[in-house]
Parts: C-alpha cells; structure tokens; sequence
C-alpha cells in the first residue's frame, strides 16, 4: 500500500506515456519519407477533419499540406482492392450492443449499421418472454454490479441492466411481481390468460421486425447502385409480396377470413410479383448476353438453366418468409413458460404451505424458485433473443465483412471510446 501512494501515480504516467510512444513507431513505420518531407496518409472520421487541419498546421507553423479525398474516389476501393473502415456512432445506452453486431460481424462502408435497431428490438424481445417486475430489479441490480465492479465485462454489465428495465416494464404490463399476479393490476394482460392473444402479438412483431430487415437490405440495394436486385426476391419485390401475404394473414387473424374480392385483388398482385421475381435473374443474364460478343449464339442456351434455378431460389426465399414469421411464435412460448414455471414453483410451495402454512420452508422454495428461473430461463432466453436476431433479421440484409477503424490512440484511456461520423482519407 505505501509503495503504491508513493510509486502508483508515476508509474500509471509512465505507463500512459509507454503506450503512446508504441502507437507513434507503429504510425511512423506507415509513413512515408522524401529528403526533408514526411507523407502520411491515413483514416479519419470527417468531423473530425477539420480540427486535425487546424492542430497540424499549428504544429507546423502551416509548412503543411493537408488535404481531405472522398473515399470512394481511391482507385483501390473502387476496384475492390482497399476497403473503407466504419466506425460505429451510436447513443451511450445502445453502444454496449455494438458486440452483438460485431459477433455476426462487422458493416461494409455504406452498409446500414443495425446496432441501433437489434438494441431496441433485442430488449422488447426480452422483456416480452422475461416480464417480471422482481426478476427485472434483480438483473438490473446484478448488471450495476457488473458494471461497478468489474470494468472488462461493464458492457455487459450495461446490458442486463438495459434488459432488467425492459423486463420491469413487461412486468409491469403483465402484472407479475416474483411470479404473484395479485399485487399488481396487469397494465395490459396476464399471458397464461390470453394465450390467443399473446401469440397474435408474437406475429405481429415478428412481421415488424422482418419488414424493418426487408428495408435495410433495400437501402444497401439503393446505396450500392444494386437497382436491379430490387426486383429480386429479396428486394423490394420480396418485400412487397411478404408484405401482402403478411397482410392477408393478419387480416385473418384480425378480422376473420378477407373477402373474395380482397383475394382476388391480393392474388394478382401476388402472381404478378412472383413473375417479376422469377424473371428477375433470367432477363439480367440475357441482357448481359446481348450485350456480350456473341448476341446471336447461346441465347436460349443456358436460358432454361437460369430460370429452373431462379424457381429454386424464388420458392427457398418464399418459404423462408413464412419460417421467419413463425419462428417469432416462440416469443409468446417463452413468454408462457415463464409464467408456466412460477405455477409450478408455486403449486411445490402450496404443497409446503399445507403441512406448515406459509412459514420459512414456503418462502424458501419460492426463493429458490426464482433464482434457478433468473439463471436458468435468463440465459435460454438471451440466446433465443439472440438467435432471432441472427437468423430472422441480419439475414436479411447483413453481408459483413467490413474494417472497423482503428484509430492512433493519444492516451491509454482512449482504447475504450470511440468516436462519431463517418471515414475519409
């Protein structure tokens, strides 16, 4: 301890300086040299930009040249060879979830960055299957302590607390305190009481999320100068036909069984998406052969081929909308089997409470019982959570890899933050 009041502080500055002086080699080895003159190019967020300007010249007494380069001007990221570093800009709260979005993998340059989105939707999904107002106080207390305590895992730590809201909220909704329906009124339903509507609702997120899927991956169509892809069916083509047939189910489930003249009207729609769908890929490859040296030869050659697979492909995505849409049912099962799981920890301590009434041994079980449903359920439900987000949202549109920017750091607490904006040369 007395070593550490008289030594600490100098040898954190030390420390500090050690870690400076590494970064600075490792950019110098990146630099380039001509007699008296040092090039040096580099990413760097372009909000940025004009305060570096301001610094280097001021440095330099303004002997310096800097200029700013569009990215997307540089021979080698347009053919492919260098790729445009992202970095990630999102509010306080919702930064801890950019680890999610790195686990699938990290944005192209111009790609939508979803972190913003599996945020939010990550804690209404959670919440939903883990309502409770007590389990909620317990996980947010526990990530608090996480985040007090153990600075490695305070992301984290930021998350359970964000899910433990969430789950307050839900309970609050469903008017569960600890597994005890009769201490609060629901705000909205008792699940085990609703079932039908429960999963109605399940649906109908599910249809949300996937449309929000369906229109990030168009906006990578639009930002990629991809216009033809629109029309496949995993554009906005797709997206149309999901959606009317998505309409026509909850309008079922809603309003009872649409009319004859609402299915005709859909079903056209339909068949003519489904033929701008199929067609898509065939007409792109017999353009591409007129526009070849060989128009006269070879036209109908490979014309069958292409269509048979686009049936494939066209019928793979069709069906993938409807498993998408159903596995979102499993939201309201979670949502079920955790209030299926305090009945069964109550019906053990009712059983206790006849013998010895509600006495130390009941409030033991009950205890008990919530405990194993926070580790136990917690954790299948974060994975569930997560595997929604996975399989029914980022493959929509989510290609990856991406370079996530790496900046010079000027100081050891730096590793930790990052900054905003975009990335130029």
């Amino acid at each position: 301890q007395a070593l550490a009041e008289e030594y600490g502080e100098a040898l954190l500055e030390a420390r500090e300086k050690a870690i400076l002086c590494s970064q600075l080699l490792r950019a110098q080895e990146k630099f380039g040299a001509i007699d008296h003159s040092f090039i040096i190019t580099g990413w760097m967020p372009v909000d940025l930009f004009a305060d570096l300007k301001e610094k280097i010249d001021q440095a330099t007494a303004g002997r310096a040249l800097v200029d700013q380069v569009d990215p997307e001007t540089i021979r080698e990221v347009r053919a492919g060879t260098l790729r445009i570093p992202i970095l990630f800009n999102n509010p306080l709260l919702l930064r801890p979830f950019e680890k999610f979005t790195t686990l699938y993998g990290t944005p192209m340059y111009g790609e939508v960055e979803p972190t913003m989105f599996l945020a939010v939707s990550f804690l209404v999904l959670f919440g939903m299957m883990f309502g409770d107002v007590g389990q909620g106080a317990v996980l947010a207390a526990a990530g608090y302590a996480i985040f007090r305590r153990l600075f490695r895992f305070m992301d984290y730590g930021v998350i359970l607390m964000e899910c433990g809201v969430s789950s307050m909220v839900f309970g609050l909704l469903y008017g569960s305190v600890f597994g005890f329906e009769d201490l609060l009124p629901p705000l909205w339903m008792h699940p085990m009481k609703n079932i039908d509507s429960f999963m109605k609702v399940s649906i109908l997120l599910g249809i949300g999320i996937i449309s929000l899927g369906f229109a990030c991956n168009v906006v990578n169509l639009l930002r990629q100068g991809k216009y033809g892809d629109l029309l496949s069916a995993s554009g906005l083509a797709g997206a149309l036909f999901y959606w009317l047939m998505a309409g026509l189910g909850v309008r079922y489930m809603l309003a009872g069984a649409p009319g004859h003249g609402e299915i005709l009207s859909a079903g056209i729609a339909l068949a003519l998406l489904l033929a701008v769908m199929l067609l898509q890929k065939p007409v792109r490859r017999l353009l591409l052969r007129l526009r070849g040296r060989n128009r006269t030869q070879g036209l109908t050659k490979g014309l069958g081929l292409s269509l048979f697979e686009s049936l494939i492909e066209v019928g793979d995505e069709i069906l993938r909308y409807l498993a998408n849409t159903v596995s979102f049912v499993r939201v309201a099962a979670f949502g079920l089997t955790h209030a299926a799981l305090f009945m069964a920890v109550f019906s053990l301590a009712d059983m206790v409470r006849g013998a010895h009434g509600r006495g130390f041994s009941y409030w033991l079980i009950i205890a008990v019982g919530n405990l194993v449903i926070i580790l136990l359920e917690g954790m299948v439900v974060s994975i569930q959570t997560l595997r929604l987000e996975y399989y029914e949202f980022f493959s929509r549109f989510f290609r990856g890899g991406g370079r996530p920017f790496r900046p010079i750091l000027t100081s050891s607490e730096d590793a930790g933050t990052t900054s905003t904006g975009g990335t130029h040369q």
